[in-house]
C-alpha cells in the first residue's frame, strides 16, 4: 500500500516545482536523504545574482490553519534542512484547499527576525 502523506507531499512538491518554472525560476524536487535532510526542493537562483537555496513543504489538512507550535516546529525543520544543505532554507506551507499562489514563504531575517509572502510574490521578487 502506498504512502499518502508521502504521495501528497510529492504531488505539493511538484506543483511548487512547476510553479518556480512558470516565473523562470530553475527548481528541483530532492529524493528523500534520511537522518541528513537537507529540504524538499533544490531552488537554483544563480542566474539571478543570488544564493541557491532550498524549499521546505508541507501540505495536507494539517496546513489549513497551522497553530504557531506546529509552525514553530516547520521552522525549526526548515532551519536544521538549511544548515545540513549549507545555504538558506525556506518553508512554503501549501494551504489546505487553496491555491498553489496563496501559499505561505517564510524564512528567517538577518537579525533574528521572521519573514513572511505568498509564493507567488516571493517568485516575483526572487525572479527579478
Amino acid at each position: 500500500m502506498a504512502n499518502t502523506s508521502k504521495q501528497k507531499g510529492t504531488v505539493g512538491e511538484t506543483k511548487a516545482v512547476k510553479f518556480m518554472g512558470s516565473y523562470g525560476i530553475k527548481a528541483k524536487r530532492k529524493a528523500l536523504t534520511g537522518s541528513n535532510d537537507c529540504g524538499d526542493i533544490d531552488v537554483f537562483l544563480s542566474e539571478f545574482g543570488l544564493e541557491d537555496c532550498i524549499f521546505e513543504v508541507k501540505t495536507g489538512k494539517q496546513t489549513a490553519n497551522p497553530n504557531r507550535s506546529l509552525l514553530g516546529e516547520w521552522l525549526r525543520q526548515t532551519r536544521e534542512e538549511s544548515e545540513n544543505a549549507h545555504c538558506r532554507g525556506f518553508l512554503l506551507v501549501l494551504r489546505y484547499n487553496r491555491s498553489t499562489k496563496d501559499a505561505d514563504v517564510w524564512w528567517d531575517g538577518s537579525h533574528g527576525e521572521l519573514h513572511h509572502m505568498y509564493f507567488d510574490d516571493w517568485c516575483k521578487r526572487f525572479s527579478t
